[in-house]
């Protein structure tokens, strides 16, 4: 991981119940890491670019984004539009094998 990282962007699924229980978990690790978490909320892909831009409008260095169905589904375009501002892309195994950076996780399915 990049040592001056800072801020991460994290895509989250705005219509998922889990979301918010999630987000909250994930910034109490983030705050132990000292790295600043801004939520980015999707609805339908066609909101990605416009969370990417702003994304860069905040500054952010990488992108996270979680196993929810809408990110999963779109996974080939989130590490798209990520490669294009130069993000970090962490995320469950759909990332890294569509281009992406870093997984985390486990594997179900053995190999």
């Amino acid at each position: 991981m990049k040592p001056s990282l800072a801020r991460v962007g994290v895509l989250l699924n705005a219509d998922n119940p889990a979301t918010g229980p999630e987000f909250a978990a994930m910034e109490t690790t983030a705050k132990s890491l000292n790295l600043k978490l801004l939520p980015f909320g999707l609805r339908t892909p066609s909101e990605l670019v416009s969370a990417f831009e702003s994304m860069e409008q905040a500054h952010v260095e990488a992108v996270e984004t979680g196993d929810d169905p809408l990110s999963i589904g779109n996974v080939g375009a989130i590490v798209v539009l990520a490669a294009r501002g130069r993000l970090i892309t962490i995320g469950p195994q759909e990332v890294p094998r569509a281009g992406g950076t870093v997984s985390y996780g486990v594997d179900l399915v053995a190999r």
